[in-house]
């Protein structure tokens, strides 16, 4: 899971002007094949939005670990939006739905902060209760 966060990383450093910190600081157990692409999938919409839509500068990709969850952020500095409006609106169009409904399948928690002019904060909390691989 975390190496091909970073391959995502590597790749999109060659293709676009901007900044990208990676750290992972928690030993991640290998999760359920179908979380583990929910999550990548995430990751990726959410790095495709700030590629298209941010103008940012820096991105930061984070995974920590606590007791009973992993989580993954992602921040960028970039120019941010109005999420009650653009959601009200329809603007943001199904991406953000789409990363919240994935979180949703497997138990997670989705979180999204931006305001205009001072970037966007992604947060995914993933259970690890009922998403480890079997052994």
């Amino acid at each position: 899971m975390v190496p091909a966060l970073g391959q995502m990383v590597n790749q999109l450093e060659k293709t676009v002007p901007i900044a990208f910190f990676f750290e992972c600081n928690a030993q991640v157990e290998r999760l359920k094949k179908t979380v583990e692409i929910a999550i990548y999938r995430t990751i990726q919409e959410a790095l495709n939005n700030i590629c298209k839509y941010s103008d940012a500068k820096k991105v930061e990709i984070r995974v920590e670990a606590s007791t009973f969850d992993y989580h993954f952020y992602v921040v960028d500095n970039g120019k941010g939006f109005d999420l009650e409006k653009d959601y009200a609106q329809n603007l943001g169009g199904n991406g953000l739905q789409n990363m919240q409904n994935r979180t949703r399948l497997f138990g997670g928690e989705f979180y999204i902060n931006s305001n205009q002019n001072s970037g966007t904060s992604i947060h995914v909390v993933v259970p690890k209760e009922n998403n480890l691989e079997d052994s």
